[in-house]
């Protein structure tokens, strides 16, 4: 199956035109409700951006749900102690995977995918052409965004297990299942989205918790103590047990830690009796080790990148004893005459490193994950005692689906304006939207829209690893009427500025935590709706393997009774109320169009005074009606596909 005709149309929540306030009662209060206005982009399930560069989730943007532009800002401590937003690279690391002997490049990219981008080349000439995507999402909630990676061989068979370090400071380890040849990192079997152990961390509302085989504990009872680390696996104190070294992620009193390994490389134990400071980050933060011999003396030093895109030095003194702290030099690593990868390519700030000889000349190259989801290399143009580095050159690659089955999406939902998602956050992998014309893509015809909204997937490119497509949890469409209860609940925020409470914004519907679902909603205006009239919805749908879809409006009504009176608990009940009333049916998808039809009309039943809002129309009161219609539809991962047209809501 092959998507040539696919054109990416992509329909950002402000990209949307913002049209007057409707005039007609008779008129459509959805807009764009053909799926015209809409914006290209590029789509990386292949590993490939649209310039052909080996490329991952940019993290560009801080709107949540945009892929490929996917925000993985997180917040972090930077100078002057202030609190504030940080890009996270792409984290990469570099191994031979397939047991091929050459090396490959692995990546876990700002939105949590991992790709592996299997070397087709030669020892001496790399070749990377796309990546295969790992069966493995741990990012669906903020503390596993911006993960680092490190590839570690516990069982020195080549086969290469996942070590990551997540926000919080959490390590997690993720074993190979498969083996040197045909590597399986499977989904934690605990829950589909990995979450803390450590007994302070906040839990999820399905209460899952990781198993204790799926953490690396680095205290003796398991709390936590730095965010952001990036772990390194090494036996540094050459007793035959890998140890874990650790770059914290924390403002001016960072460090590298080294947690030597008190029990075996089968059952390693990491605590903080065998802590050591190993090297200092001199106010430096966003620490990223990584182990290699420097000056080709025999003895292990570190290169350390940071959140200015510096590659510090760390040199050992000869054999490592207890105590001894490794000393920056002078200057960090030039690449080319660019001292620092912050200064150079736009997007370049935090960096990821890995080292490896992967040109296949005996000395070890550098490779960097960027923020800007690129992949570079530098080249080790020197000798083993004195490495000397040529320019940063990002990797091509070949970009298979090219511009044209993605579409961006946010969750900031202003009014009048679409909201899509069909599960990039919930790790719904190769999932795409997109809108497409009848030249380019012949199965819609019998529409008269000029273009109508896909969600599909797009077909895998595996051929090592296996299993592309997961579903991560059961979905219920059903919705009920708590789910958009407000204050205090997903749904509407009913505040008024002018009195306390907000009437500007409001939330819309559940969005649900599954990863295979489709979701499109649209919030309602507020000046166009009045309770106790007759609205007429319609759409049309076709489409397959389709498991259930559901239509629903959550109407809400706000009522100000005197605008004088100040908003306080006291008086939220007689003064200030709010009512919602959730209405919500299924309706048929098949291979063919179908016009769904359904009539809603809203009434609230606990406030009457809402039914009557020429009763509240003077200047000292205030009353607002508003609603979200929301269409959803869970798709069989990897084979679902549905085609959505002409959305009309009309009085």
């Amino acid at each position: 199956m092959k998507f040539r005709c696919l054109v990416a149309l992509f329909l950002p929540l402000v990209a949307f035109a913002q049209t007057a306030p409707v005039a007609s009662p008779a008129a459509n209060l959805i807009k764009n409700g053909r799926f015209e206005q809409s914006i290209p982009d590029e789509n990386l399930w292949d590993g490939v951006d649209n310039d052909g560069f080996l490329a991952g989730d940019s993290g560009a943007t801080e709107s949540n749900w945009a892929p490929f532009g996917y925000s993985r800002y997180v917040d972090a401590i930077l100078e002057g102690g202030n609190t504030g937003k940080l890009q996270m690279p792409i984290s990469v690391q570099v191994a031979d995977l397939n047991g091929d002997g050459l090396l490959d490049i692995m990546t876990v990219d700002c939105a949590g995918y991992f790709r592996v981008y299997f070397n087709s080349g030669t020892r001496t000439e790399p070749k990377f052409t796309h990546a295969e995507i790992v069966p493995l999402f741990l990012g669906r909630f903020a503390w596993n965004i911006g993960l680092k990676l490190c590839l570690a061989d516990f069982n020195k068979n080549g086969s290469q297990d996942l070590v990551l370090g997540n926000y919080l400071g959490q390590i997690i380890r993720i074993k190979n299942a498969g083996g040197s040849n045909n590597p399986n990192w499977p989904q934690p079997k605990s829950n589909p989205d990995v979450l803390l152990k450590d007994k302070d961390a906040p839990k999820d509302s399905r209460g899952a918790l990781l198993l204790k085989e799926d953490v690396i504990d680095t205290t003796s009872d398991g709390h936590l103590w730095a965010n952001l680390l990036a772990p390194a696996v090494y036996d540094w104190n050459n007793d035959g047990r890998l140890d874990l070294l650790v770059g914290e992620g924390s403002y001016s009193a960072n460090a590298v830690h080294l947690l030597l390994n008190q029990d075996s490389n089968s059952s390693p134990k990491f605590t903080e009796d065998a802590h050591e400071y190993l090297a200092y980050g001199d106010g430096r933060e966003q620490l990223v080790p990584v182990v290699v011999d420097y000056n080709g003396d025999g003895y292990p030093d570190l290169l350390v990148g940071d959140r200015m895109g510096n590659v510090n030095v760390y040199l050992s003194e000869g054999a490592w004893k207890k105590g001894t702290e490794l000393k920056r030099q002078k200057d960090p690593i030039s690449f080319g005459g660019l001292a620092s990868i912050g200064t150079g390519p736009a997007g370049a700030r935090c960096i990821s490193l890995a080292v490896a000889d992967l040109n296949g000349d005996g000395l070890f190259d550098i490779i960097v994950g960027k923020p800007n989801g690129r992949i570079a290399v530098a080249y080790n143009i020197g000798t083993k005692t004195e490495p000397k580095f040529g320019p940063l050159v990002d990797l091509k690659g070949e970009d298979v689906w090219k511009k044209g089955t993605m579409k961006r999406f946010t969750d900031l939902p202003k009014f009048g304006e679409w909201t899509i998602n069909f599960g990039y956050r919930q790790g719904n992998i190769l999932g795409y939207m997109t809108t497409v014309t009848a030249e380019e893509d012949p199965s819609i015809a019998g529409t008269s829209s000029t273009c109508v909204l896909k969600f599909g997937y797009d077909p895998s490119l595996n051929k090592i690893i296996h299993r592309p497509y997961m579903e991560l949890a059961s979905f219920n469409p059903s919705l009920t009427k708590n789910e958009f209860s407000p204050p205090g609940h997903q749904g509407f925020d009913m505040r008024d500025k002018r009195s306390g409470w907000d009437l500007s914004t409001a939330d819309g519907v559940q969005r649900g935590t599954d990863s295979n679902y489709a979701i499109l909603q649209q919030n309602i205006d507020v000046g166009v709706l009045k309770p106790g009239t007759n609205y007429k919805l319609s759409f049309k749908v076709k489409g397959s393997e389709v498991k259930k879809a559901t239509v629903t409006l959550c109407f809400g009504g706000w009522l100000v009774r005197d605008l004088s009176k100040p908003a306080t608990p006291a008086n939220q009940t007689d003064n200030m109320v709010c009512e919602t009333v959730v209405q919500s049916v299924d309706f048929p998808v098949g291979a063919s169009w179908n016009t769904v039809n359904r009539t809603f009309n809203f009434k609230f039943s606990k406030y009457q005074d809402l039914n009557n809002p020429e009763k509240w129309s003077g200047s000292g009161s205030k009353a607002d009606y508003r609603a979200v219609l929301d269409i959803r539809a869970v798709l069989t991962p990897g084979q679902g596909l549905l085609y959505i047209d002409d959305v009309q809501f009309t009085p």
